[in-house]
């Protein structure tokens, strides 16, 4: 529009701003319209749409101008002297140059689902009013060019600090050996790039730092969902879009897209698989047989200078639950087992178990109840691998068959249940080898040949897609899901 705008309170707002829902601007408040440069100060972008208490025009400085086209604010509040800008940044500008660098604006943000082409950014400035040229030759007698200047200078200083600020962050989250910012062009246009599409559980990790022993040179991970649409891969955490499709994403899916669906979980434990019927093409889990077999720990062979020494013992057994379900098979295996064998419980309603004193604690013990809570092929968790075999007990194990366990640790090192008819039958023998140590330390002869290495943690679970991902077979998708994971 040509004509000067008015607000409710009478003061004057720039032209080409418009007024949305004019009825509800009591305290002349104006509602977004989009960005242009301002044309007194180059550095500096005009927020054509502000909400004011008292109302004056908002100007803030961003770094780069190439990012005026690229972003249109949702909404902006200010209250006294600090504005608080929210909006997105859209996507045309990300799909050709493929880096995460957006617009250089501080507290830059993943977009929230469903809003597949954007970006979400939140930007607080602390800085007084600007004044507009048109307020200017209203108030020339108050404004001078002297406190333009200082202004401008103030302006150039805040856009240091949140230029610096952006850096720092956006450091935390890519690694400097492996970032956008730093690659050549033509290398990140054969970039994998992975797409996390939720933090598993909410819990955070570092991305693109994976462990020596995995090769994901060609890829780079990312959580920023307005990547969706470059992405070559999508990786779901079961849990945590289990609940409803709608978690799942909801905009038009790239032909060339892998959907990567994670799960650590047993099939007890992992309801409504069959949401991701004809949506999956990748397998990542504890199972042998997935696409991308990422186990719960695994057996490495020893170097020459390691060696090692079964820890002193002072107690018999020990058991460490979090989840107490009376109606279990491993809970109702206890109650049985400890009418005739004394038994440690650490967990819920039972003896504490500080985190940083898990080895401490455990690893006093002569043996371990590797109870698993559910029997399912393959479910072979840290109850084995870390608390039992990490720490240096015999784990007596409830959950596959023996056969199942022998696929991946040897036949002298375990104790099964299902290797006695009675929980009594069990206790005599734990017994037994209580008074007989060279019976006891058989149970430690592979340690000369192997040593057990705990990998379930979040990066190393990650990690191992890229490679996947590079190997992955064309037009391969799961119909039924739920028809495997059983």
């Amino acid at each position: 529009m040509d004509e000067e705008i008015l607000s409710s309170s009478g003061l004057p707002v720039p032209t080409g701003f418009r007024i949305l829902n004019p009825e509800h601007c009591q305290q002349g408040c104006l509602r977004p319209a989009g960005l242009k440069a301002h044309p007194e100060f180059p550095l500096q972008v005009e927020i054509s749409a502000y909400q004011l208490a008292p109302p004056f025009p908002l100007i803030t400085t961003l770094r780069s101008q190439e990012c005026i086209a690229a972003m249109t604010p949702d909404d902006v509040a200010v209250s006294r002297d600090r504005y608080i800008i929210t909006g997105y940044c859209r996507k045309a500008l990300l799909g050709k140059e493929r880096h995460e660098e957006h617009c250089s604006t501080p507290g830059l943000n993943p977009g929230a689902a469903g809003r597949y082409d954007t970006c979400q950014f939140h930007l607080q400035i602390q800085a007084p009013p600007l004044i507009l040229p048109k307020q200017m030759e209203q108030q020339g007698k108050t404004l001078t060019y002297r406190n333009a200047f200082i202004i401008l200078i103030a302006q150039l200083f805040l856009s240091t600090i949140f230029f610096s600020l952006y850096n720092y962050a956006n450091r935390s989250l890519v690694s400097s050996k492996f970032s956008y910012t730093s690659i050549p062009q033509e290398t990140a246009n054969n970039t994998k790039i992975i797409l996390l599409w939720t933090w598993p559980f909410g819990e955070k990790f570092p991305l693109n730092e994976c462990p020596p022993y995995i090769d994901f040179s060609g890829c780079f991970y990312t959580t920023n969902i307005s990547l969706y649409s470059s992405a070559d891969a999508i990786v779901m955490h079961h849990r945590d879009v289990c609940n409803s499709r709608k978690q799942l994403p909801q905009m038009p899916r790239p032909s060339n897209q892998y959907w990567v669906w994670f799960n650590m979980e047993s099939p007890s434990h992992s309801p409504n698989l069959h949401f991701m019927d004809d949506l999956i093409n990748l397998t990542m889990s504890y199972r042998a047989d997935s696409d991308i077999f990422s186990p719960y720990g695994w057996l490495d062979p020893n170097k020459e200078e390691d060696t090692f020494q079964i820890p002193p013992k002072t107690k018999l057994v020990a058991w460490a639950i979090s989840n107490w379900n009376p109606g279990s098979k491993r809970v109702r295996y206890y109650q049985e087992l400890k009418k005739f064998l004394s038994v440690d419980v650490y967990g819920r309603q039972h003896l504490p178990l500080p985190k940083n004193k898990h080895g401490q604690t455990l690893s006093q013990y002569k043996f371990y109840l590797a109870f698993e809570n559910s029997i399912h092929e393959d479910y072979i968790t840290e109850k084995l691998w870390k608390n039992a075999l990490s720490f240096g007990c015999v784990p007596v194990v409830l959950g596959p068959t023996r056969k199942n366990y022998e696929r991946f640790i040897p036949k002298d090192s375990f104790i099964h249940v299902d290797d006695f008819s009675t929980a009594e039958e069990l206790a005599k023998y734990i017994l037994k080898l209580d008074g007989d140590e060279k019976a006891y330390q058989q149970y430690f002869s592979w340690r000369s040949r192997l040593h057990p290495s705990p990998g379930g943690n979040w990066r190393t679970h990650y990690c191992r897609v890229c490679k996947a991902l590079k190997e992955a077979p064309p037009n391969k998708t799961i119909s039924k899901l739920g028809a495997w994971y059983k």
